[in-house]
């Protein structure tokens, strides 16, 4: 079954660059949740998801996306997102 990223793995890419035969980058182990409150005022804590790596080559550079998903029928009105680094 499929999983999602951790945020430290590390990824090779082979044959994506002109300039290098092979790349490695080693993923920032940083994990995002958050504190959401409903429509009771209650709080709790969710994790994000880390599900989407965009390597853009060109410019060197590499964009992370980590997704929360709230049940609407929870009435969550707010959430205050929080990362932390892994040491």
């Amino acid at each position: 079954a499929p999983r999602h990223l951790r945020g430290d793995e590390t990824v090779h890419l082979l044959g994506m660059s002109n300039e290098h035969g092979r790349l490695t980058v080693r993923l920032p182990g940083i994990d995002l949740f958050a504190w959401v409150r409903d429509n009771a005022d209650r709080w709790s804590e969710r994790p994000l998801l880390l599900d989407t790596v965009h390597f853009d080559l060109a410019e060197g550079h590499v964009y992370l996306c980590w997704r929360l998903c709230l049940p609407h029928e929870r009435g969550i009105h707010t959430a205050v997102i929080q990362s932390q680094e892994w040491e």
